[in-house]
């Protein structure tokens, strides 16, 4: 279903790798997700970094919205070296 989404709207090369990874992606952690865990696009995961977003945004409103963007997407994630060197060769 996310491929068949994702190839509609692929319309070069460059498009298609970028598809293609993302499908590789979710379905190589979906494999690992147990009935009862939440996955980052859950309802109730989305909710609760929309918060932490409203959060950085009190915090740091002079600094502008990208920056806040950037610092809600670190707030979910701990990249290791490794996990760096096995998702992110170019």
């Amino acid at each position: 279903m996310l491929g068949e989404r994702l190839a509609s709207l692929a319309h070069d090369e460059l498009s298609r790798r970028v598809a293609e990874r993302a499908v590789t992606f979710v379905s190589e952690q979906s494999q690992s997700v147990g009935a009862a865990e939440h996955l980052p696009s859950s309802t109730e995961c989305l909710e609760s970094l929309i918060g932490k977003g409203k959060r950085l945004e009190g915090q740091q409103s002079r600094s502008g919205f990208t920056k806040m963007v950037l610092g809600m997407a670190a707030s979910v994630v701990e990249p290791t070296a490794e996990h760096v060197r096995r998702h992110w060769k170019r």
